[in-house]
């Protein structure tokens, strides 16, 4: 009796064994494949899911308002440049010359070889060119005339960068998900009035060089030079952060699909060979 429930025991051990062992295998695997990765459960915001209100028109601030869901979800399409694509935009409501501005954006490099431009808007020459860009595998901002900052770029990591000019002083500034460092210097930034171009080097009404490889996602424009202490809460807001002053924001391009202004200016971009993908791991 004994050895027959011993025997019905070790069969019973040996087939439920064989079956955790696979059930272990399986979990395994999907771990493995990042299914079980919490970036990836992050909601996923529809293309035009929020936006920026304006009901007296364009160029008009009177009782601006955010509409609809943006902070702690995700865009569902991030854009995606392979070295020839770039998107460009008039934004006439810019005061452009030695004003205040502020540009920002989310970028994932895939490569950090020679110079890629993450956006840029002016003309070549000294003080004449406002960009941000991966140089030699430093992440800079420049006027033109100077680059500042040498923060090492890892490939295929979300950034968070931004550059600021308050009139008589620009600053760039790069955050990670858990570091952030920035640079000033005094600058006699002068822009004339022309597109923006992001993933590409402006100069003038065209791209000139230096395309970037990757992605980039939630670029803001503002007329004004916002503070580290806004930068850092827009960053925290996450990759599908809403604008964090509207009455100073001029355009918003999420590129999540597209590349229409959101900021209510409707100045919407050119999307040149840029593809728009939903395969993205939000940082």
């Amino acid at each position: 009796m004994k050895a027959g429930r011993a025997q019905a025991a070790s069969e019973y051990m040996m087939t439920y064994g064989w079956a955790l062992l696979v059930v272990a295998i399986v979990l395994a695997s999907l771990f493995f494949l990042g299914v079980f990765n919490s970036n990836l459960l992050t909601p996923r915001a529809q293309p035009s899911s929020c936006s920026v209100l304006r009901p007296l028109g364009p160029g008009t601030s009177t009782g601006m308002s955010v509409q609809g869901v943006c902070n702690n979800e995700a865009p569902k399409f991030v854009a995606q440049f392979s070295g020839t694509s770039y998107v460009s935009a008039n934004i006439p409501y810019l005061d452009y010359g030695s004003s205040p501005i502020t540009i920002t954006a989310w970028i994932y490099p895939t490569s950090t070889t020679g110079q890629l431009t993450a956006f840029s808007t002016g003309q070549s020459g000294a003080d004449s060119n406002l960009y941000f860009a991966l140089q030699s595998g430093l992440l800079q901002v420049s006027d033109g005339a100077q680059s500042l900052g040498s923060v090492p770029a890892t490939p295929n990591t979300w950034y968070f960068v931004a550059a600021t000019f308050d009139g008589s002083s620009l600053t760039g500034y790069v955050y990670t998900s858990t570091t952030n460092s920035s640079a000033t210097a005094a600058s006699s930034l002068d822009l004339p009035a022309g597109p923006l171009f992001i993933g590409a080097l402006a100069d003038g009404a065209s791209p000139n060089c230096c395309y970037f490889n990757g992605s980039i996602a939630n670029v803001q424009v503002y007329d004004f030079a916002l503070t580290g202490s806004d930068l850092q809460a827009l960053r925290l807001e996450g990759i599908g952060g809403e604008p964090i002053d509207i009455s100073n924001l001029v355009a918003w391009y999420p590129l999540n699909e597209n590349a229409t202004d959101y900021s209510g200016n409707r100045d919407n971009g050119a999307a040149v060979n840029v593809g728009f993908t939903a395969s993205y791991t939000p940082p």
